[in-house]
């Protein structure tokens, strides 16, 4: 879906700060990613440093909800679908090619 412009990584520190997807394009954090099993999910203290570590552009967490909402400033939950549809889009552009 995203090509070889992007590459993919797992961040943990040492103190514990934790990220499960980083989406890297030209040496640039886009997307710092969190997937939970759940309907209500919550930020982690440990998601919010890696956020600030990697100075990653936007904050995503992937959880079981139908549809997505905004958790904080520049962290938004969506569902898988949700967050395949916004990669696609800024991926390919609004057309979704």
């Amino acid at each position: 879906m995203l090509g070889p412009d992007y590459q993919f990584y797992f961040y943990r520190t040492h103190q514990g700060a934790e990220c499960d997807l980083l989406l890297v394009k030209s040496e640039k954090v886009e997307w710092a990613i969190e997937i939970q099993n759940t309907l209500s999910p919550k930020i982690s203290k440990g998601f919010s440093i890696s956020m600030e570590d990697t100075k990653a552009a936007k904050g995503a967490v992937i959880s079981r909800v139908d549809e997505g909402y905004p958790i904080r400033e520049g962290v938004r939950n969506y569902s898988l679908l949700e967050f395949c549809e916004a990669i696609k889009k800024e991926y390919y552009g609004a057309e979704g090619s």
